[in-house]
């Protein structure tokens, strides 16, 4: 599938080169979240008949919760963080390789996220927003759709940049993000040139040892690996 071309393609960049071998995945599908994600929404009215369920919460429950409460507070808070935290949970679900059903989650991550976003989006609450921005663009970078994820990944960029500067860490991976997108769509220096400027902000701020700067200092090795010609010998 798309979404482990793109896990396997930061962690080995030379993933192609064995790609005919025969590889099985399998990993756990559970239809429940960890509730750890929706410890700040536990004062909420709505959600206290969910504070002894343990450490995860059924989909079926979230889903009916957040039903309830577009019904009662369409505006309220609580329903843009409920938005927000389903539509991550749904992403790490499919990133992670839990889902029951790739295509279903990443779009109801897609239907959450976008109603997060609309919440979100003439709110005070910028970085929230362009957070929201970032992971929607993720799912749709997953599913193949570049076109509507790169104005997204522009949009959280030019938020950061104006809500937090030019040298934040979080304006660095607004930058990656955009990278990791030009790769993908084999526009590799324009990929290189990003990646470039998201090292020169992680490297001075976070030190070359940050997990953060790791990341991108592989993403920059793959991204020049792509750009080297290949070499052809007569017979192969």
């Amino acid at each position: 599938t798309y979404q482990l071309q793109e896990q396997l393609s930061r962690k080995a960049p030379d993933f192609w080169s064995w790609r005919q071998d025969v590889v099985r995945f399998v990993s756990p599908k559970r239809m429940a979240i960890a509730t750890d994600m929706f410890s700040s929404l536990r004062g909420h009215e709505q959600f206290t008949r969910f504070e002894d369920m343990g450490n995860t919460l059924p989909i079926d429950d979230l889903e009916a919760l957040i039903a309830e409460t577009a019904s009662k507070s369409p505006e309220s808070a609580l329903l843009t963080s409920l938005y927000l935290q389903a539509g991550k949970a749904y992403v790490n679900r499919v990133e992670r390789g839990e889902a029951q059903d790739y295509k279903t989650e990443l779009k109801k991550a897609i239907v959450f996220l976008r109603g997060a976003a609309e919440l979100l989006k003439d709110s005070e609450a910028a970085k929230d927003y362009a957070g929201c921005l970032d992971r929607l663009a993720r799912v749709y970078k997953l599913q193949g759709r570049y076109g509507e994820a790169e104005p997204l990944y522009l949009e959280a960029l030019e938020i950061r940049k104006a809500e937090l500067g030019d040298r934040h860490p979080s304006t660095a991976n607004s930058l990656l993000n955009l990278a990791t997108l030009y790769h993908d769509t084999q526009q590799h220096q324009r990929a290189l040139k990003l990646m470039q400027q998201a090292l020169d902000i992680y490297v001075p701020v976070l030190g070359t040892d940050h997990p953060s700067t790791q990341n991108a200092i592989g993403w920059r090795k793959t991204i020049q690996q792509a750009l080297q010609p290949t070499h052809f010998t007569e017979g192969n």
